[in-house]
């Protein structure tokens, strides 16, 4: 089950600079202060985070492009 994890308003700025892979959302890398990594997750609308757990926002350390976001997905 997806949970929806609120994006901090500190990243929308980021976020919108992004290239949309779809409609509405972006695949980045979600980093967490506890060092671990999501790698390509989707972004809904600049403010959602589709994650596979639940997660606390404000333990998002950074967002960064996914490597593969840039249509080289294997």
């Amino acid at each position: 089950m997806k949970h929806l994890v609120r994006i901090p308003e500190r990243f929308t700025a980021q976020l919108l600079k992004l290239p949309e892979q779809g409609m509405g959302f972006q695949v980045v890398d979600v980093v967490l202060r506890d060092g671990r990594v999501f790698n390509a997750q989707v972004i809904l609308d600049a403010s959602f985070w589709q994650a596979d757990e639940d997660v606390q926002p404000e333990i998002i350390e950074s967002l960064h492009p996914a490597p593969q976001a840039g249509g080289e997905r294997s």
